[in-house]
């Protein structure tokens, strides 16, 4: 052990103390998570549905695109559980296997739209002058016109398809954590940690990413969970004007989108699609909130 003659205390044992605090914070953050009930219940029903996700092809009863012709549009039956569509697909396996192309939709989407929130709006908020100037005109441009807007125009230039969905989704609504993360950003540029920063010859990329991002994950973690029911309700009215995720893939919202015409004669086409997007809605706004919570510096004592 080396001892400061100075300080007259073991340099080495600071090392240890300053990872044992660090260790702490994190202990911290989630034992006050863990005490969210709600937050809980939104990590089990996340969980739940992932694992549905995955095991999919395993229990689901039928093929999602095996038709029975002579059950086509019958509601909930012991022999098809929620029904079947207009073809007479098994609706509970095409909502179980949907579970798939949504989730990766919504998810992918969503954090798409954040990171690149996050990269131009830290660019425009760090460096300031012409390049804020040019962000921020971009995104006046951009918020002008509606989300699906901007979103339809992508579709239309890139054509129809899961993976351009997700693209034109992500392009349309990340205007929004641009403002946000600039706002952030721009906050704490001036700090005098920074100053210390960059006096220890700390680069450019290295003073964004371990400094001043990390100011701009809580606001930013709580949109990326507030946007992932709306990228699959986007992704439905993408699907009504033809652009979007197309028949036979079986995605919540086209599925939802596809059944408005039977809303009458067999809600059940448009009840259940409706009713998985308000569940993965509700568990990822709650798990979001009680993380949020759980994060925020002002709430550790």
């Amino acid at each position: 052990m080396v001892t400061d003659r100075k300080a007259g205390f073991p340099v080495a044992a600071a090392v240890p103390a300053m990872r044992q605090k660090k260790e702490g914070m994190w202990k911290q953050t989630l034992k006050r998570l863990s005490k969210d009930k709600m937050a809980m219940l939104g990590l089990v029903g996340i969980v739940v549905l992932v694992f549905v996700a995955i095991v999919a092809p395993y229990i689901t009863p039928y093929s999602y695109e095996t038709m029975d012709t002579l059950n086509m549009n019958v509601g909930p039956s012991w022999q098809h559980l929620l029904g079947t569509d207009t073809l007479g697909r098994d609706y509970l396996s095409r909502l179980l296997y949907g579970s798939r192309y949504s989730l990766v939709l919504g998810i992918s989407s969503s954090f798409l739209a954040v990171f690149l929130g996050i990269v131009i709006g830290a660019i425009a908020g760090f460096f300031g002058r012409w390049a804020d100037n040019a962000i921020m005109r971009m995104c006046d441009i951009i918020q002008a016109i509606p989300g699906v807007m901007i979103a339809i125009v992508v579709s239309l230039m890139l054509g129809n398809g899961y993976w351009v969905t997700i693209w034109a989704l992500a392009i349309g609504g990340c205007s929004h954590g641009i403002r946000m993360t600039r706002a952030q950003v721009m906050s704490v540029r001036s700090s005098e940690y920074l100053d210390a920063a960059r006096t220890v010859n700390c680069s450019t990329f290295r003073i964004i990413v371990k400094h001043i991002l990390p100011n701009a994950m809580s606001p930013m973690l709580l949109d990326f969970t507030m946007r992932i029911a709306n990228m699959i309700q986007f992704s439905a009215g993408l699907s009504v004007i033809g652009l979007g995720v197309q028949p036979p893939t079986p995605e919540w919202g086209a599925m939802l989108s596809a059944g408005r015409d039977f809303i009458r004669s067999s809600p059940h086409l448009v009840i259940f699609p409706g009713l998985f997007i308000f569940a993965i809605s509700f568990f990822i706004n709650i798990f979001g909130d009680g993380l949020r919570d759980a994060l925020d510096p002002k709430l550790k004592k």
